[in-house]
């Protein structure tokens, strides 16, 4: 309900959300157009929204410039949540419940665990000292939430050989008497791993249930692109996922942070503007301020020092 109510929100508010390059504004003025609302037909979802499509393509292209940054990352760890967990069974046991009884316990357990790993990897006591972490959290159909990530460790202490990756990882069961602690988890949970290795090859076909219709009444009919209904069509939300949401637990995160640094040729800057705008008002404020882009190359007229620093190293030097 709560996601449905910021859906509602976004498509209540989509005069907030046009957008344009100023070259093509110029050319919609030439064509007559006066009402900036003319000059597009398409309901947005803004990248604001966490877990829309233009949230996960963002979040990507950082992770990708991350990796620019810290080269490739050297192991990807994958940690799930655990029913069995004692932290777990402690709250719901007394009171003759089942842990999927309670999605708000499992995914505090869980949010605290993750805080956790990430807490012994960033002080480097397990993989080293790392340059950047990325992780994003997702959720079974059973309802459990688990989190992959992404370790870029320092260059001097990513793995090189098949021993440095020993030393890390082991398909050996540990030994009964040396380390009983190891031995009893691997003895109590590689028995059921099993189970569902062969449950999971023998699951049977996915299932979906669909239906057609009709979309608009004829083909000369003009076909508006509904970002919000195509999000919220098919989509399913576990009520581990809705839990997660609600405490305004991350999904993803990265370190360290990005900031997208926008590029275009001349009069082709991305211009946001509302829809009840006059044209020749929207081009006119446009026109009186600089984008980012177009500030890199000021700054390299007006100071000696950006001439010897790439538009990306601008923005994280103060001049």
């Amino acid at each position: 309900m709560v996601e449905a109510e910021r859906l509602q929100y976004h498509r209540f508010h989509q005069s907030k959300f046009c957008s344009h390059q100023l070259q093509g504004l110029h050319e919609c003025l030439i064509q007559g157009e006066t009402q900036a609302a003319r000059t597009e037909k398409r309901v947005i979802l803004p990248s604001s929204f966490v877990g829309g499509p233009r949230y996960m393509y963002n979040n990507c292209k950082d992770a990708f410039a991350i990796c620019r940054y810290a080269s490739y990352p050297s192991y990807f760890i994958t940690i799930t949540c655990n029913p069995d967990w004692t932290e777990i069974k402690d709250c719901v046991t007394d009171y003759s419940l089942k842990p999927s009884d309670r999605p708000d316990i499992i995914s505090r357990v869980f949010k605290i665990k993750l805080d956790a790993l990430l807490k012994d990897l960033k002080d480097g006591s397990i993989f080293g000292k790392p340059k950047g972490i990325v992780y994003t959290v997702e959720f079974q159909k059973r309802c459990l939430p688990h989190c992959h990530i992404l370790l870029f460790v320092q260059p001097a202490e990513k793995p090189r050989s098949s021993d440095d990756i020993d030393h890390h990882i082991s398909t050996d069961i540990p030994d009964e008497h040396t380390q009983p602690k190891l031995y009893s988890l691997v003895k109590k949970f590689m028995t059921s791993a099993i189970k569902y290795l062969f449950k999971y090859v023998h699951k049977g076909n996915d299932r979906v249930t669909a239906s057609f219709f009709r979309s608009h009444d004829s083909a000369d009919s003009a076909i508006t692109v509904d970002e919000i209904q195509n999000y919220y069509d098919c989509r399913y939300i576990s009520a581990c996922e809705a839990s997660w949401r609600l405490f305004g637990f991350e999904i993803q995160f990265k370190e360290p942070n990005v900031i997208c640094l926008p590029f275009h040729l001349p009069n082709e800057q991305n211009v946001l503007y509302e829809d009840h705008q006059l044209i020749e008002n929207v081009i006119e404020a446009a026109v009186s301020k600089d984008s980012m882009f177009i500030g890199w190359f000021k700054a390299n007229k007006d100071f000696d020092l950006a001439r010897t620093l790439t538009y990306t190293e601008m923005w994280c030097t103060k001049l």
